[in-house]
């Protein structure tokens, strides 16, 4: 037996799940949007099945973790731009937090198109 209640509900649930991914992609440019991403994806986690209420799940843990590197990554930045030689490695620890957001997203749709669950929610890896 599975959890999805039928072809139109998943589709639209996907439609959803995966707009919430497409919000997150404009983090760089409109970094409010993916606040909307967030609050969409704790409203509709617990009303979905579970394929997409793993894929919820992945997408709030992914705003949490890119906030605290987004922390880390300011503070780095505060802290090492007041040097010559800091300030090159502050922008390339801001690109590589931005990278992982961006591969992390991406990864996410890419699962979800193929039907997957997101294997380990607990990892803060690429």
């Amino acid at each position: 037996m599975t959890d999805i209640q039928g072809a139109g509900s998943d589709m639209e649930g996907k439609s959803t799940t995966n707009l919430v991914y497409i919000f997150y992609l404009t983090a760089a440019f409109l970094p409010l949007i993916p606040l909307i991403g967030l609050i969409i994806a704790l409203s509709k986690r617990n009303e979905a099945p579970s394929l997409l209420r793993n894929h919820y799940q992945n997408q709030v843990n992914l705003f949490i973790r890119g906030v605290v590197l987004s922390i880390a990554a300011t503070a780095a930045w505060l802290l090492l731009s007041i040097t010559v030689v800091g300030a090159p490695i502050a922008i390339v620890v801001g690109a590589v937090v931005l990278a992982w957001w961006y591969v992390r997203v991406v990864k996410g749709m890419r699962s979800l198109s193929a039907g997957e669950p997101i294997a380990d929610l607990s990892s803060w890896g690429f």
